[in-house]
């Protein structure tokens, strides 16, 4: 990838949409309270948009609503538990015990659950900076959740004004990952390749390739307006996944690269295949740019030229030196040849989805055809309680935050410092 198309990457990210995201409405309240001089009450309302940040991972709108109000209650009743329980160091160590344990244990769920749980865990902590008497506690508790009020009507606004920015953005991460784990293909096609090493990478970048894929198939098929397709737009975002699993689908497909080396290595056959490999991956994290940006993407005239060039060149390789012997490594490169054209064409289709002159009929398509696409998960207690054993790796997790968090407790009471909350603060980060 060339310096143009990185920092172009770069720009579209949606590392870099969601960081300005989060940045705004977790520094907005503490900005405009400070403006009518009321800077204290503008962090802790801070902390509490930070702490709904967290959980406002990338997902289904309803998925991401109901984990922020799940957050803002539990932060909520938190902050108050916390700070009744102050008067005694005994019954303040056992809520902590208590509460890092449950919160820890959310992680049973899912990530999203597992960044409630941790969000519930800072508000706990820092609670512990300024203990509150009386009506304070519940003004305090209120302003942590004015500030998680805040972001998630910040996020869900954001949301309403550009509804397929999250969408457009996963998906050209998919598109680009795709890209990558092309390029880790390619290895194969080198000389004197490593095979464990060029494995292990394209393993690597085959995991990658599959999380991205099924947050997409969440975003796409549980958000219900997509799946109804009611818009153009929606129904292009739809095509091209479905065309990209097909990318990735058939890019999946082993072929004997040792034999192929063995045979072919005299040529430069199989050189020829892999920088037409590379080209398709710099094709493919254009289209990735272009769908982030929503720009049409431009496609490589050379691609279509080079493969012809290249069947005519295995045309002549296979009536001049097939045999016997290495009649199986013909047929291998013949279907890997096929399969580079295949990919042509479904990479020009890709193209053409991201231009500007689309326009896809409606489909009757009901919301159950593509339930094959994603996984359903619903929220059962039995899950929780099946997990209350040593043989679970989370139960066994959440035990060690609980013990030391309260082993961290007992230390700071026992210095007595007066900024002890950050023994366990740093417990909790780490």
């Amino acid at each position: 990838m060339n310096t143009l198309q990185a920092y172009k990457n770069f720009i579209y990210s949606r590392n870099v949409t969601e960081g300005l995201r989060v940045t705004a409405g977790v520094a907005l309240p503490a900005v405009v309270m400070s403006y009518f001089g009321l800077m204290a009450t503008g962090v802790v309302m801070s902390i509490g948009a930070m702490c709904v940040a967290a959980t406002d991972n990338p997902g289904p709108v309803h998925h991401r609503t109901n984990a922020m109000a799940v957050c803002n209650a539990l932060i909520f009743f938190t902050a108050i538990i916390v700070a009744l329980s102050f008067h005694s160091s005994l019954i303040l160590g056992m809520i902590l015990f208590i509460l890092c344990f449950l919160f820890s244990m959310l992680g049973v769920y899912g990530t999203r659950e597992s960044s409630i749980g941790l969000a519930a865990l800072l508000v706990m902590v820092l609670n512990l900076q300024h203990p509150k008497q009386g009506g304070d506690i519940i003004i305090n508790a209120l302003y942590i959740l004015a500030g998680g009020v805040w972001y998630m009507c910040f996020s869900l606004m954001l949301h309403r004004l550009r509804p397929y920015k999250v969408i457009q953005q996963s998906l050209g991460d998919y598109i680009q990952s795709t890209a990558d784990y092309l390029r880790g293909r390619s290895v194969f096609y080198t000389k004197a390749v490593n095979y464990d090493d060029a494995y292990h990478e394209l393993l690597l970048k085959q995991t990658n390739v599959q999380e991205i894929q099924n947050t997409m198939s969440e975003l796409l098929f549980k958000t219900r307006s997509i799946v109804n397709e009611t818009t153009p737009k929606g129904r292009i975002l739809v095509m091209i996944y479905l065309e990209t699993a097909d990318i990735f689908e058939h890019s999946m497909t082993s072929y004997q690269y040792k034999l192929l080396h063995e045979h072919f290595d005299d040529t430069d056959i199989l050189e020829k295949c892999k920088a037409i490999l590379l080209q398709f991956c710099d094709e493919l994290d254009e289209i990735g740019i272009g769908v982030k940006s929503g720009t049409p993407s431009r496609p490589s005239n050379n691609i279509a030229a080079d493969i012809k060039r290249l069947r005519t060149y295995f045309n002549d390789l296979r009536l001049n030196y097939m045999n016997a012997e290495n009649l199986e490594s013909f047929v291998s490169m013949g279907r890997i040849i096929d399969a580079m054209q295949d990919l042509s064409e479904r990479i020009h289709i890709l193209h053409f989805y991201t231009s500007d002159n689309v326009r896809l009929k409606k489909r009757s398509a009901k919301p159950a055809a593509y339930d094959k696409f994603i996984d359903h998960k619903e929220i059962d207690p039995h899950l929780f309680f099946d997990n209350l054993n040593f043989k679970s790796n989370i139960f066994r997790h959440s035990l060690r935050v609980s013990v030391a968090v309260m082993l961290g407790y007992i230390v700071s009471l026992l210095l007595n410092t007066g900024h002890s909350y950050w023994i366990l603060l740093t417990i909790v980060v780490i």
